[in-house]
C-alpha cells in the first residue's frame, strides 16, 4: 500500500535570478545546486537563501544552458548544453573542458569516474578528475535526461521511458521498466 503523507506547504524563495532552472541536488558543501539557462548556477544551504553566481565572476564565462550537476571525488561537474563540461574543486570557480560527443545533458561521479550523458545516443567518461575524456556507450538514439550514481551503479534515464545502468560508468546498457505493482 503507498504512504499517505501530510500535505507539505512550499514557498517562493528569490534564488537572485529569472532565468530558467533545469534541475536541483543535494550535492557537496553547499548541500542544494540548482542550474539552468544562461549558465546559471545557484547554491544554497538551507533552500531558503540563495546565491547566484555570475558566470563571469565564476570565471568561465559561461552562458550556455547547463542541464545538470554532479558531485564526487572532491569536485563538481555541470553538464551544458554544448559539448562542454563545466568543473570546479570549491563551486565557485569553474573551468570548461571539452567531451567527445554531442551535447551533455547530464552528470554524475562515482567509482573515480566522471560520467556525463549526451542529448544523443552517447556517454562519455573521464578517469583522471576531467582533464580528459572517452567516448562510452552508444545508446540507442536517447538523450539522456539526468544521471546518478547511488549504491555502487550509475543510472541514467532519457526520452521515451529509455533507462540505462552501468557498473563503472564507462560501459552501459540499456535496461527495462516493469509496471509498477500496486500490492
Amino acid at each position: 500500500r503507498p504512504t499517505i503523507l501530510p500535505s507539505l506547504s512550499w514557498e517562493k524563495q528569490d534564488s537572485g535570478t529569472t532565468n530558467h532552472f533545469d534541475a536541483v541536488k543535494s550535492l557537496g558543501d553547499c548541500q542544494l545546486w540548482a542550474v539552468g539557462d544562461n549558465g546559471t548556477i545557484a547554491c544554497s544551504r538551507d533552500g531558503i537563501t540563495w546565491n547566484c553566481l555570475d558566470p563571469i565572476a565564476r570565471g568561465d564565462g559561461w552562458t550556455e544552458r547547463i542541464h545538470s550537476i554532479g558531485y564526487g571525488l572532491g569536485m563538481y561537474i555541470a553538464a551544458a548544453n554544448t559539448p562542454k563540461v563545466l568543473l570546479s574543486t570549491n563551486g565557485s570557480t569553474w573551468i570548461a573542458r571539452d567531451v567527445p560527443g554531442s551535447n551533455t545533458a547530464s552528470a554524475a561521479v562515482g567509482k573515480g569516474i566522471l560520467a556525463v550523458g549526451m542529448n544523443n545516443k552517447y556517454t562519455a567518461y573521464s578517469d583522471d578528475k576531467g582533464e580528459t575524456w572517452q567516448s562510452g556507450t552508444s545508446l540507442g538514439s536517447q538523450w539522456w535526461e539526468d544521471m546518478i550514481y547511488a549504491n555502487g551503479r550509475f543510472a541514467t534515464v532519457g526520452y521515451s521511458g529509455h533507462i540505462a545502468n552501468s557498473n563503472d560508468g564507462k560501459e552501459w546498457m540499456l535496461g527495462t521498466l516493469s509496471p509498477a505493482s500496486t500490492s
